[in-house]
């Protein structure tokens, strides 16, 4: 019964994705051809070599490192051929929704961190738990993102490839021209230096609040700074940490257009000196940098009420359920994941690696003023979830926020709604 609540519910978050949509052609491969499922019939045009099918949702940005990876493991042997196949993100989730019933899956498919747990319950991922074990490296994993494939039994059903955090970017020049040496450290602080540096043309600070997952990701680490979690949206800290973003936009500190940005849309504002100060992640340094900015910019932790907290992004990938080649598929894995691997991938796209090795191995993570930050911020990072549900808990934690900030209800009123609505289904 649950795993079919789990699909009636899975089956709906994509409708948005097919209404309108007539069936599509099969899905194109990175280099131009056809391509459908493998993992469930036989490859009878060749008994020898195992072709494994990859869905992913790379972008061109980072897609010639992420195919290097792949053409590399393709040439260092002679048995395995891992064919790689774009799918945009939503179209991924809706193809795996329906895989799920259908048993069409690919081999190997990514999936963005926080819906880990909720295709686990779908039964899109194969449990790997004994080939991890047996491979010996998952201790050199990040717990945090090490969290995101896991079921609630501690048992695993893939690797995570690539984290990301938020963290607080300053304008440097606009702080000390209001007298400011050092970025702020707390919230009243930062309340403080945001009112001093708003003008009739330029916000104090801002946080991304779209309405959709951009939300949640940008509330947690206000909620977490407070020391309590999405188990308790109804206690004075988590009250009091959305009561102060409200407050920072109420007081004009914030644009009201949050609720319609992205992280994109912020960092436009920021490079535009439109915005002192703003909540963003690790994959903006790379364009920030490029960009003629005309001032100086830096990175701080994100400004504490009780403790250090900051939310962690990211994909990952299992392999499929069903497979007829899960040896293989973990072969790959395993290569793909290899310290090196991870490294070179994750330094080149601006993320943060999942290993602790990889981590080590370049010196850009302790060195780089603005990159090690980032990369500390992954020993208190916290996980959105995991949980098999958790698009039910997003939402309603984005609805407490949006009806905040729209004035539509009090801080307490709509957290306690969300309070009421995560509780009934983690109790579940």
């Amino acid at each position: 019964m649950r795993k079919l609540a789990m699909l009636l519910i899975a089956l709906t978050l994509t409708m948005t994705v097919l209404v309108g949509c007539a069936k599509k052609d099969p899905v194109t491969d990175d280099k131009g051809n056809q391509s459908g499922t493998n993992s469930n019939v036989d490859d009878k045009e060749n008994t020898e070599k195992v072709t494994l099918q990859l869905w992913h949702y790379i972008s061109q940005g980072d897609l010639d490192d992420f195919e290097k990876i792949i053409d590399d493991f393709n040439t260092s042997q002679d048995r395995i051929e891992v064919v790689p196949t774009y799918v945009s993100r939503d179209d991924l989730t809706k193809q795996y929704t329906m895989g799920a019933i259908s048993g069409e899956l690919p081999d190997i498919g990514e999936a963005d961190s926080p819906d880990f747990a909720s295709f686990i319950e779908l039964g899109v991922f194969e449990d790997i738990t004994d080939m991890v074990n047996e491979w010996g490296e998952i201790d050199q994993f990040y717990e945090g993102p090490l969290s995101t494939v896991k079921d609630a039994e501690g048992r695993i059903y893939g690797l995570p490839h690539n984290s990301n955090s938020l963290l607080m970017f300053y304008n440097k020049d606009m702080l000390e021209d209001a007298g400011y040496t050092e970025a702020p450290k707390t919230w009243a602080e930062l309340e403080e230096v945001a009112a001093k540096v708003t003008t009739s043309d330029t916000y104090g600070f801002s946080i991304a609040a779209a309405a959709n997952e951009t939300t949640t990701f940008h509330f947690y680490p206000w909620l977490y700074s407070t020391e309590e979690t999405i188990s308790s949206l109804d206690s004075e800290g988590a009250i009091g940490a959305l009561e102060f973003l409200t407050n920072m936009l109420n007081n004009g500190y914030m644009s009201k257009e949050v609720i319609n940005w992205g992280n994109g849309d912020v960092k436009e504002a920021f490079a535009a000196g439109k915005v002192a100060m703003m909540i963003n992640g690790t994959w903006q340094v790379p364009s920030l940098r490029e960009a003629d900015l005309g001032f100086e910019w830096g990175v701080a932790e994100i400004p504490i009420d009780k403790q250090l907290a900051t939310t962690i992004g990211g994909e990952d990938f299992g392999i499929g359920a069903g497979t007829k080649h899960k040896e293989e598929a973990f072969e790959f894995l395993a290569y793909m994941m290899n310290a090196q691997n991870n490294a070179d991938f994750c330094e080149a796209g601006g993320k943060i690696p999942v290993r602790k090795d990889a981590m080590e191995l370049k010196e850009v993570w302790s060195t780089d003023p603005i990159i090690s930050v980032f990369a500390e911020s992954l020993d208190y990072a916290i996980a959105r979830g995991p949980h098999a549900e958790w698009p039910s808990i997003s939402k309603a934690i984005q609805e407490a926020v949006h009806a905040s900030f729209l004035g539509e209800k009090t801080p307490e009123v709509a957290m306690k709604e969300a309070a009421d609505k995560v509780n009934a289904i983690i109790n579940e």
